[in-house]
Protein backbone atom coordinates (compact mmCIF):
# COMPACT_ATOMS: atom_id res chain seq x y z
CA UNK A 1 0.00 0.00 0.00
CA UNK A 2 0.81 3.65 -0.79
CA UNK A 3 1.88 6.40 1.86
CA UNK A 4 -1.15 8.26 1.43
CA UNK A 5 -3.31 5.44 0.98
CA UNK A 6 -6.71 5.29 2.62
CA UNK A 7 -7.03 1.79 4.86
CA UNK A 8 -8.99 0.69 7.72
CA UNK A 9 -7.66 -1.38 10.99
CA UNK A 10 -9.26 -2.28 14.40
CA UNK A 11 -8.30 -0.37 16.94
CA UNK A 12 -8.88 0.36 20.89
CA UNK A 13 -11.66 2.71 21.19
CA UNK A 14 -11.77 5.71 23.91
CA UNK A 15 -14.92 8.07 24.07
CA UNK A 16 -12.72 10.73 25.27
CA UNK A 17 -10.22 10.91 22.16
CA UNK A 18 -10.93 12.47 18.44
CA UNK A 19 -13.10 9.76 16.86
CA UNK A 20 -13.86 11.43 13.93
CA UNK A 21 -12.07 8.51 11.85
CA UNK A 22 -14.14 6.24 13.60
CA UNK A 23 -16.85 4.44 11.33
CA UNK A 24 -17.54 1.30 13.73
CA UNK A 25 -17.32 0.37 17.73
CA UNK A 26 -17.94 -2.61 19.31
CA UNK A 27 -17.30 -4.89 22.23
CA UNK A 28 -14.58 -7.36 22.85
CA UNK A 29 -14.22 -9.75 25.84
CA UNK A 30 -15.65 -6.80 27.54
CA UNK A 31 -13.29 -4.15 26.15
CA UNK A 32 -14.43 -1.23 23.95
CA UNK A 33 -13.02 -1.44 20.30
CA UNK A 34 -13.55 0.12 16.44
CA UNK A 35 -12.71 0.16 13.02
CA UNK A 36 -10.88 3.05 12.31
CA UNK A 37 -10.20 4.78 8.82
CA UNK A 38 -6.58 6.28 8.53
CA UNK A 39 -4.01 7.15 6.32
CA UNK A 40 -0.70 5.50 5.70
CA UNK A 41 2.43 7.41 6.31
CA UNK A 42 5.34 5.52 5.15
CA UNK A 43 3.21 2.09 5.04
CA UNK A 44 2.46 2.75 8.98
CA UNK A 45 -0.84 4.19 10.08
CA UNK A 46 -1.55 7.61 10.76
CA UNK A 47 -2.24 8.06 14.47
CA UNK A 48 -2.16 11.91 15.35
CA UNK A 49 -3.37 11.31 19.34
CA UNK A 50 -1.46 8.16 20.25
CA UNK A 51 1.52 8.19 22.04
CA UNK A 52 4.75 8.13 19.60
CA UNK A 53 6.37 5.58 22.13
CA UNK A 54 4.12 2.96 20.82
CA UNK A 55 4.48 0.79 17.72
CA UNK A 56 1.45 0.87 15.89
CA UNK A 57 3.22 -1.29 13.00
CA UNK A 58 1.99 -4.29 13.72
CA UNK A 59 -2.00 -3.44 12.98
CA UNK A 60 -3.45 -5.51 10.38
CA UNK A 61 -4.39 -3.03 7.37
CA UNK A 62 -7.82 -3.59 5.38
CA UNK A 63 -8.20 -2.31 2.44
CA UNK A 64 -12.52 -1.83 2.54
CA UNK A 65 -14.66 -1.14 5.08
CA UNK A 66 -16.25 -4.59 4.60
CA UNK A 67 -12.82 -6.33 5.02
CA UNK A 68 -12.41 -4.65 8.16
CA UNK A 69 -16.15 -5.30 9.66
CA UNK A 70 -15.93 -8.96 8.80
CA UNK A 71 -12.58 -9.41 10.55
CA UNK A 72 -14.54 -7.83 13.35
CA UNK A 73 -17.48 -10.50 13.28
CA UNK A 74 -15.33 -13.02 13.14
CA UNK A 75 -13.63 -11.60 16.35
CA UNK A 76 -16.81 -11.58 17.81
CA UNK A 77 -18.11 -15.01 16.43
CA UNK A 78 -15.18 -16.47 18.37
CA UNK A 79 -15.61 -14.52 21.43
CA UNK A 80 -18.99 -15.86 21.67
CA UNK A 81 -17.63 -19.88 20.86
CA UNK A 82 -14.92 -18.98 24.18
CA UNK A 83 -18.26 -19.31 26.56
Amino acid sequence: MESGSSVFILDTYNKYQSNKDVRHIFTLFGKWYCIRETNLIWGTPEFPEKDFDDDYSTFQLYNTFDEALAAAKNMKKAEAMKF
